[in-house]
């Protein structure tokens, strides 16, 4: 009987300890999320929900032609690219894009894994977002 006992109390203890000191309730908000959206959504997304837009082509390609207010890092700099990512406030929302989405890919893993939590990937990069008619500023 002693050790039922203790036991309870014990059982007791565990609980009120995991109830007192659980995460907030928050729903689906505190989830991470890494999203991919085809160009029409993508643009929605960026209208409704606003953040940080990134280029991660070259210099070279982003003189081509790029997303209005885009911020361009080289993903190809992996030193400078890695650097910039630590630089960054990861509870933002950030919006990334390539020229075709291999790239951008890669770099939500990296994103993902530095502690980011709201990242969107345009799919299949701008070559989508101009073949769905939308705009390009040089």
């Amino acid at each position: 009987m002693k050790y039922f006992g203790y036991a309870l109390l014990v059982g007791l203890a565990f609980f009120l300890g995991v109830w007192l000191f659980r995460p907030p309730d928050c729903g689906t908000d505190c989830r991470p999320k890494f999203t991919s959206l085809a160009a029409a959504e993508f643009q929605y997304s960026l209208v409704s929900h606003p953040g940080t837009l990134l280029d991660i082509r070259t210099a070279e390609e982003y003189a081509t032609g790029h997303l209005t207010d885009s911020q361009n890092i080289d993903y190809y700099q992996t030193d400078k690219f890695m650097a910039y990512l630590d630089s960054l406030n990861k509870q933002q929302p950030y919006y990334v894009y390539c020229r075709t989405g291999k790239r951008s890919a890669l770099a939500i893993q990296q994103m993902r894994q530095k502690g980011f939590t709201d990242v969107t990937e345009l799919s299949g990069g701008i070559s989508a977002w101009q073949s769905a008619g939308l705009l390009v500023v040089k």
